[in-house]
């Protein structure tokens, strides 16, 4: 599920919305107009997916331990995130530069990512090249792990269902509060986020208590979630985020999307093998983090020595430099950390 939620990102970073220069029948260039903004949702997924995952962790740790080991739990986040963020954001800043001399990285920009609020940026108007740029879901990510094990912590049971229910209205009353601004500020923004974070919580604590196994219809609710996305951009008429000032419609809307992200996870995670769960899949899913870091800066470099708006050359070497990169780097720099961190596991993570 994270090599798909991943594709979906690339797919909206790399390919032209332009449908005129992509090399393909005229049907399939308006299919293509109405699918490519929703890969900006597959950000969502992750989001409701990384919420799930930890969130089921921690119970389990809690349920085998009597206790969540915060310190622990730092160190592991830590060890899997940090030292390829860093890298990034170190190569980044010294490449972008020369790739695209027209979005600098500029001190207050630097300084948002380092502290990890890079989300903040745009919300204080600063641009960041692409290249560091992809990295504020991180930021939103290392946020809400700061918090959330103090979340379960503290509340157990219906409490923290009812958390999660005044974290899914907080987040829509923050969009709602903030449509006066451009998207990109209320994309950016950290609260905005709130909504998926707790669906995904919620789903964690329904497959927990609520165990059951897969039907027939299990696959085809996941594939309706994911062809939901594109439908329902379309049909709510959500717009990519940009300067144009959020409505109230859009920012009650993009809950629509956080719903259907949710309702893939919940499916996904009944399946215990299948489609999903094949080698190809898990392999590239445990990668994931690499590829989603390394695509910002491959593709600056391929849009700056390659011809952007010709799909074809720059697709395949963008898609393989990426792959290329992510599977090294998985390899030779974070295989070390990631053996450093099963030190400080209580439970088994499966990647996360």
């Amino acid at each position: 599920m994270r090599a798909i939620a991943w594709f979906t990102v690339f797919c909206s970073h790399l390919l032209p919305r332009d449908a005129v220069s992509i090399p393909v029948p005229g049907w399939a260039k308006a299919v293509w107009v109405a699918a490519v903004p929703a890969g900006t949702y597959g950000v969502t997924l992750f989001f409701v997916l990384s919420s799930f995952l930890i969130t089921s962790l921690l119970l389990d740790e809690q349920a085998r331990t009597g206790v969540i080991d915060i310190r622990a739990f730092y160190v592991r986040r830590v060890l899997r995130i940090w030292p390829l963020y860093f890298a990034i954001l170190a190569l980044g800043t010294l490449i972008s530069p020369l790739v695209t001399p027209s979005v600098p990285v500029t001190g207050q920009v630097l300084f948002r990512y380092v502290t990890f609020t890079g989300n903040l940026a745009a919300v204080a108007g600063a641009a960041a090249p692409i290249s560091i740029g992809i990295l504020w879901s991180v930021c939103v990510e290392e946020q809400f792990y700061l918090c959330w094990p103090w979340v379960l912590r503290i509340f157990r049971g219906r409490a923290m269902v009812a958390a999660c229910l005044a974290m899914i209205g907080m987040g829509a009353l923050v969009r709602y509060q903030m449509t006066a601004h451009s998207s990109h500020f209320v994309w950016g923004h950290s609260l905005t986020h709130l909504d998926c974070f707790a669906l995904g919580a919620l789903v964690a604590l329904w497959v927990r208590r609520s165990p059951a196994s897969p039907t027939r219809a299990t696959p085809m609710l996941i594939l309706l979630g994911l062809l939901g996305l594109p439908l329902a951009e379309h049909v709510l008429h959500l717009r990519m985020p940009g300067q144009h000032t959020t409505t109230p419609w859009e920012a009650t809307a993009y809950f629509v999307m956080a719903a259907l992200c949710a309702l893939v996870v919940w499916q996904a995670a009944l399946l215990k093998g299948g489609l999903l769960c094949n080698g190809l899949l898990t392999g590239l899913g445990k990668r994931t983090y690499g590829l989603y870091c390394f695509h910002g800066l491959v593709l600056s470099i391929a849009w700056h020595f390659l011809d952007r708006w010709h799909f074809w050359p720059v697709a395949a070497p963008a898609l393989a430099g990426t792959l290329g990169l992510a599977f090294l780097s998985y390899r030779f720099y974070e295989m070390p950390f990631l053996r450093l961190k099963r030190r400080f596991q209580k439970v088994e993570s499966g990647g996360a």
